[in-house]
């Protein structure tokens, strides 16, 4: 479970390093990847957190990615993580889920 985190990080890393990276990822099916990971471990804190990182870095910068993320589910995937985790509300991670349950288009 670890490695899919720190897969996300390093794409979270990349994408952030330039805006055509975002709809490059989008392009090649990063999204839909990342959602199907998500779903698959639900219970895992950890790559649940850095999924919706780089899921909201990836929204961030590419319509695409937003369309994709919304395509692929990713509210309700947002959604039943928050309903999981909604008990470890001191950690910081909680924000990034709520932040990427909503779908209002603001940066996470």
């Amino acid at each position: 479970v670890n490695l899919q985190a720190l897969g996300c990080t390093a794409l979270q890393s990349f994408a952030a390093a330039e805006a055509a990276h975002c709809a490059r990822l989008a392009a090649f099916g990063g999204v839909g990847l990342v959602l199907r990971m998500m779903a698959m471990l639900p219970q895992a804190v950890e790559a649940q957190e850095h999924g919706f990182a780089l899921l909201c870095a990836l929204a961030q910068h590419s319509e695409d990615a937003r369309a994709s993320v919304r395509r692929g589910g990713g509210v309700d995937v947002g959604l039943a993580a928050l309903a999981l985790h909604l008990g470890e509300a001191g950690k910081a991670h909680c924000g990034v889920l709520a932040a990427a349950a909503a779908d209002d288009g603001e940066d996470c």
